[in-house]
């Protein structure tokens, strides 16, 4: 069950921004109302790492075509990036259900556990709830994996079952009876409220960071194994 939601792919957040503003080149209007916040500096070199990756290859495709380019690059590049990349990652998106709001935490959830991918307002409120510096780090976590697939290196790494079970089985029990029955009961298909299936969602996360490093990054590397 915490494999269901930790393990959907939120670098759809990012994604479903991305590829719709990059075509023409407009690396500029890349990643939503967030992108002008940042210092210009900022702005200018992400814009210069997108465009040595891409070039013009994205101009003459369709919004959907730019859209399967962008995640055929970054999904299995985040594999390739390092442990502690990667858990920083996941407490950006760990702040992102933390601020957002109750009803859109619950709509990840639902569709995490569902298997589903959540609707672009959902998406575009989870970005929208991140501060700058979180939104920044983000953003820079992505394209370097973007850059990091392009390469071809550093090999992907990946989580043996075990591990991956064992892993999950120590999150599991550290959550609350209530938590563990909210997502037992949403996995079914029994009506949860917006309110307890947040919070079970949070508390998955909550659970992960209590645990020692090792446990936090093969979680955090297991989060981004499709």
């Amino acid at each position: 069950m915490a494999a269901a939601v930790l393990a959907y792919p939120v670098a759809k957040i990012v994604i479903a921004v991305l590829a719709a503003n990059v075509l023409g080149g407009a690396v500029a209007g890349a990643f939503g109302t967030q992108w002008e916040r940042l210092p210009s500096d900022v702005r200018s070199t992400l814009e210069h790492r997108l465009t040595t990756v891409y070039g013009k290859s994205l101009d003459s495709l369709s919004q959907d075509q730019v859209q399967a380019r962008i995640e055929t690059d970054l999904i299995p590049g985040l594999l390739r990036l390092d442990d502690q990349t990667l858990v920083h990652r996941m407490t950006v998106q760990a702040a992102a259900l933390d601020r957002t709001t109750v009803a859109t935490c619950a709509a990840f959830g639902r569709a995490a556990i569902g298997g589903s991918v959540p609707t672009d307002a959902t998406t575009r409120a989870m970005i929208a709830s991140l501060d700058e510096g979180a939104y920044q780090r983000w953003v820079e976590i992505n394209v370097a994996a973007i850059e990091a697939q392009h390469r071809g290196t550093p090999d992907q790494l990946r989580v043996a079952q075990t591990d991956s079970d064992a892993a999950f089985n120590a999150v599991i029990a550290r959550l609350s009876t209530t938590q563990v029955s909210t997502i037992a009961d949403a996995a079914s298909g029994t009506a949860v409220t917006d309110a307890a299936l947040c919070d079970a969602v949070r508390g998955l996360y909550t659970a992960t960071f209590k645990m020692d490093a090792p446990s936090q990054a093969t979680i955090a590397r297991i989060d981004v194994t499709r």
